[in-house]
């Protein structure tokens, strides 16, 4: 392979893994809870996924019709942000109070055309119980997802980076076979 071919690959590797859009799906509480989110979240940028994103960290005013004051501001944008991003990663956890990420793993898993993965849930394992497993999620199915597990930040952090990576190379090859 020539050096120059070579360096074009690289190019536009380096560019889609800094612009593979990755949106973080997860309960803020407890407050531990969100920091271990903005951890990934920036284990991932430092992995060179400079687009990974929490929900709240999105600008607003990127988002269409986006009412600020309303009450269903955040789950508005999360769906939204499911739609536009090139895959989801929703982090299921024990100690995750609410529901948001319930109800954004719903919107991925009805709104995801089949056959294509674009979710990928991180499932916390604690004495070999499932996070999900704890959750009732009703009459949804989990057909369109894939499934990451781990019991700590390491774990987390280095699943997350195993992930992105398959998108990325999932969106290089669709790249090549449009060209």
């Amino acid at each position: 392979m020539s050096t120059s071919i070579r360096n074009t690959i690289e190019t536009q590797y380096n560019v889609c893994k800094q612009n593979l859009m990755i949106v973080i799906l997860g309960s803020y509480e407890p407050p531990e809870n969100k920091q271990r989110l903005i951890e990934f979240k920036n284990s991932l940028i430092a992995a060179g996924y400079a687009k990974a994103t929490l929900v709240e960290d999105y600008p607003d005013d990127l988002i269409p019709g986006l009412l600020t004051s309303t009450p269903e501001r955040i789950y508005v944008k999360s769906m939204h942000l499911c739609q536009i991003s090139h895959c989801n990663f929703v982090v299921a956890t024990h100690d995750g109070a609410g529901i948001g990420w319930v109800n954004e793993l719903t919107y991925c898993c009805r709104n995801c055309p089949n056959g294509v993965v674009k979710t990928t849930v991180f499932d916390e394992q604690r004495d070999s119980q499932s996070a999900l497993g704890i959750v009732n999620l009703g009459m949804v199915s989990l057909h369109n997802m894939a499934y990451e597990h781990f019991s700590n930040i390491d774990e987390l952090k280095s699943a997350g980076e195993r992930t992105a990576f398959r998108y990325l190379i999932r969106l290089l090859d669709k790249l090549v076979q449009s060209q």
